[in-house]
């Protein structure tokens, strides 16, 4: 099991990418001793966190990168939940760090196998999807799925302690708003978890998509460089 660091400033981060730097290119090189054994076995021992115990992990062949690796951050995923690695990863932190008692959570998903996850470990868990203008926001549909825009959430503040998002801001064009409501709706001294593609060493946005209209533009960091 990764051993996890709580990291509280960019300078912080930045000193420890530098002293991790001998472990980072060491733990590269045993992932390319792993790869190339996969290509030969088509399975990946290693320790699953979210299962507690050994299994043979997948590699999608398909996510390749640029270099020919593999983008190891979105497969090697566990046969018993199908989590990737960047799934576990962040489940792996959230475990570590709160306890299953630890008040409200709100997930910014409610239709996945993450959730159902974390349903099974939290007390007292909230999610939603974006459901469109169909259903009103802070109402649930059919099928028992509660509508919410990260933009206006319906929650009063001061509602959680631990907010969740993963893979979800990069969508959303207007993400400070985003922002500014998991601030809001997040009790004093809350944390909120997220994931998002980006490049550490890049400090310049990428524009990919613009909203004619609404937003001046859609714009996130790359993907970060993986494997």
């Amino acid at each position: 099991m990764a051993d996890m660091k709580w990291l509280v400033s960019r300078n912080e981060f930045q000193s420890y990418i530098q002293r991790s730097e001998t472990l980072r290119l060491y733990k590269l090189r045993l992932v390319d001793l792993l790869t190339r054994n996969w290509r030969r076995s088509k399975h990946l021992p290693g320790y699953s966190v979210t299962v507690g115990h050994m299994v043979d992990f997948t590699i999608d062949p398909k996510l390749t990168l640029p270099s020919g690796g593999y983008n190891l951050r979105e497969t090697v995923n566990c046969p018993e939940t199908g989590f990737n690695m960047r799934m576990r990863a962040a489940i792996h932190a959230i475990i570590v760090f709160e306890q299953s008692d630890t008040g409200p959570v709100y997930i910014c998903e409610q239709k996945t196998p993450m959730y159902r996850y974390f349903k099974n470990y939290f007390d007292d868990l909230v999610g939603s999807e974006y459901l469109g203008s169909g259903v009103p926001l802070g109402q649930r549909n059919v099928d028992g799925l509660r509508n919410e825009d990260a933009t206006r959430l319906t929650f009063a503040d001061n509602s959680f302690n631990v907010l969740m998002s993963f893979e979800v801001l990069e969508h959303i064009p207007d993400f400070a708003s985003a922002l500014r409501e998991a601030h809001r709706v997040l009790q004093s001294g809350g944390r909120f978890y997220f994931t998002a593609p980006f490049n550490p060493h890049v400090e310049s946005h990428l524009i990919r998509a613009r909203i004619a209209g609404l937003f001046s533009s859609f714009i996130y960091k790359p993907i970060c460089r993986c494997g």
